[in-house]
């Protein structure tokens, strides 16, 4: 990454001192309103708290909380958390299995199942696999949420 992408654009005003950038991870944003909510979701995630939802205008920075939390919660839980980031662009889903078939593909399988138990259960053994001894908790990120608040899975 070089200097030029690590800094603000110069009508930003300057930085606080102490911080250096704002960017982390290849070009994952961070402002003190994306630590604010990561701080609120590990809050939730501490308190076994069963489904959340972050909203707000478009272009406020809910994506870009959604991959700074992926990337942060590792450390927040010292490895006890999973995240997986499943995104769903702008389409538009009649059925809950096109939503769960686009969720497997975002998970890099592809299922020829038709039935919605069937992708569920495919979906579910997906998460599963990326969990270690270790995790406690899995959190689900799905982008944009106005997908999953139309259907009920």
């Amino acid at each position: 990454m070089s200097d030029s992408v690590n800094q603000p654009p110069e009508d930003a005003g300057p930085l606080p001192s102490n911080v250096e950038s704002l960017y982390f991870f290849e070009g994952i944003s961070w402002t003190p309103q994306i630590e604010d909510a990561a701080q609120a979701a590990a809050l939730w995630i501490n308190c076994d708290q069963c489904g959340a939802a972050f909203w707000g205008l478009p272009r406020v920075g809910k994506s870009e909380f959604a991959k700074y939390f992926e990337k942060v919660a590792l450390e927040m839980f010292g490895g006890t958390v999973v995240v997986v980031r499943l995104q769903f662009g702008g389409e538009q889903f009649k059925k809950p299995e096109q939503l769960l078939k686009r969720a497997l593909t975002n998970l890099g399988v592809r299922s020829t199942a038709r039935e919605r138990e069937s992708l569920r259960i495919r979906l579910m053994d997906e998460i599963w696999l990326k969990c270690t001894p270790q995790t406690r908790r899995v959190v689900v990120i799905g982008e944009p949420p106005r997908v999953l608040r139309r259907l009920q899975l």
